[in-house]
């Protein structure tokens, strides 16, 4: 796995970290879980049926900025800066970037 770090995509997450925590403060003064909300979760109380989950905000927080990529092309064929260059802006533009760039050797049959 390769990590990068945005300031661009820090100041992104930061805000919608932000809406997420307000709407999960709002959903707990109305004693509603909501659905999908990010941050409430059940509790074993009976006076409060859920509660913020300061964990997981805790853990959300020190992820704001960073994006991660998953590939199994090795090192010696393929920098990771390479990588992270090829897919976070010529890929995801559809500029000249060929297979064989992307892939590694033996693996260009595979579908797009």
């Amino acid at each position: 796995m390769i990590c990068e770090f945005s300031e661009a995509r820090y100041k992104k997450d930061k805000r919608e970290f932000e809406k997420q925590v307000k709407r999960a403060l709002a959903l707990l003064e109305r004693n509603e879980s909501g659905r999908r909300a990010k941050f409430v979760k059940k509790s074993r109380e009976k006076d409060k049926p859920f509660i913020f989950d300061t964990d997981l905000q805790a853990k959300a927080e020190k992820l704001l900025g960073i994006k991660g990529y998953v590939t199994n092309i090795p090192e010696n064929v393929l920098a990771s800066a390479e990588i992270v260059a090829v897919l976070s802006g010529s890929l995801a533009c559809g500029a000249g970037v060929s297979d064989e760039q992307v892939r590694p050797a033996g693996q260009a049959d595979l579908p797009s």
